[in-house]
């Protein structure tokens, strides 16, 4: 085995600076990946990586899983983060990844570590991409991505060209001790029966087969990210259905959304092509026109005090005052806040209903939620901007997404 195609992937994710986590449990993966950090930092390792250690007492042989943790703690004297939990009687392993993100999440933010290292190899990358196409899911990447974000930290995973076979010859021929956890062969569970099931021969094909369904999919998101917001139905409907519920992965995984569920509704929501809206979550909001769509941060009701001619920069529009009579400003101060049911415009204005004004203009959607009304020291409405206004650019005033 060559150690510098290892040495390569560690370069490429930075290993060389700063101080990393890495995911142990004593098992074969692990025990090799320290063995090659200690080798790529030498004197420096207890500079650069700390071990976190998770002891699930799942089965009655942890003790011994915890004595080779400790053992490779004293052996090269580094710091060890533990945590003891207990199994629940159901839903184990959705159970268990939520505590130790947790737990990393939590050693990341106290002693600034910058990531954490896991010791996936290609065996797993199979694995979970075999996983992928039995539930028919749309994915980001197939199989394991080399660095992904997931509960808010930065995951590494630096064997991903590495075998388990060939992971399992390196140990055994230099007399490393690892620990052989028996609940890998429990076939209660989906990803240990294909992992029995796999034949090595297998592997490559199906290694070969991700690698270009990747750069496909890579290429695809090459496309996405050339898209702006609000994106256009004719740009939409020119993808095909997978394509296109591909691009609401895109787009949600950017909000830490990117579930089915969430994928599914969104893309019969938009079917519709109308002026409307669809809180997904309490944080995000899909808002459609008839022209085109965006996904938002949920809109919160605002209440501004301008005091004097200024520009002014909002969390949703920018305004420049320095032109206040474009607004029909008398005097100051004055305040802002979104369009509520029942206003009325305080003014000569021939529709006193602002609801009605709105409606005329065909506002957008995604404006409606904080659609501007311009108030007196008398909390009375004496302006609202004509959305055609805004558009065109004939006020010095816009919309910030």
């Amino acid at each position: 085995m060559n150690k510098n195609i290892i040495f390569s992937s560690f370069n490429k994710l930075n290993l060389k600076e700063g101080k990393h986590l890495l995911a142990f449990s004593a098992g074969p993966d692990s025990v090799f990946l320290l063995t090659l950090l200690k080798d790529y930092y030498q004197e420096s390792l207890k500079d650069h990586i700390a071990i976190i250690y998770v002891n699930y007492h799942d089965s009655p042989y942890v003790n011994k899983e915890e004595e080779i943790v400790n053992y490779y703690v004293k052996k090269y004297n580094i710091h060890l983060f533990k945590k003891d939990v207990y199994p629940p009687k159901e839903n184990f392993e959705i159970w268990a990844r939520e505590i130790r993100y947790t737990f990393f999440k939590e050693i990341i933010a106290k002693y600034s570590y910058l990531d954490v290292l896991t010791a996936h190899q290609k065996d797993d990358l199979i694995e979970t991409y075999l996983l992928q196409k039995e539930r028919k899911n749309l994915p980001l990447v197939y199989g394991l991505n080399n660095e992904s974000e997931i509960f808010n930290i930065i995951v590494k995973r630096p064997l991903l060209m590495i075998s388990k076979k060939e992971i399992i010859n390196y140990l055994d021929n230099n007399f490393i001790l690892y620990y052989d956890d028996i609940t890998n062969y429990d076939e209660h569970t989906k990803r240990n029966t294909i992992r029995k099931n796999l034949k090595e021969e297998e592997k490559e094909e199906l290694y070969k087969e991700i690698n270009e369904k990747n750069e496909e999919l890579f290429s695809l998101y090459n496309y996405f990210s050339s898209l702006t917001f609000p994106l256009s139905y004719n740009i939409y409907e020119s993808l095909k259905i997978e394509e296109k519920k591909r691009l609401l992965f895109y787009i949600l995984e950017k909000f830490s959304l990117n579930k089915p569920n969430i994928v599914s509704l969104s893309y019969e929501f938009l079917k519709g092509k109308k002026n409307k809206k669809l809180v997904l979550n309490d944080k995000v909001t899909l808002y459609s026109s008839k022209e085109d769509f965006i996904f938002l941060n949920t809109r919160k009701d605002y209440y501004y005090t301008f005091t004097e001619n200024k520009l002014y920069k909002t969390d949703y529009f920018s305004l420049d005052l320095t032109h206040r009579d474009n607004f029909n400003i008398k005097s100051f101060p004055i305040f802002l806040r979104p369009y509520k049911k029942g206003d009325k415009i305080a003014t000569n204005i021939q529709t006193k209903d602002v609801y009605n004004f709105l409606k005329k203009q065909k506002i957008p959607s995604y404006y409606k939620d904080i659609y501007p009304v311009f108030l007196n020291d008398n909390q009375e409405i004496f302006y609202v901007p004509f959305y055609e206004d805004i558009l065109n650019k004939k006020l010095p005033f816009s919309f910030i997404f």
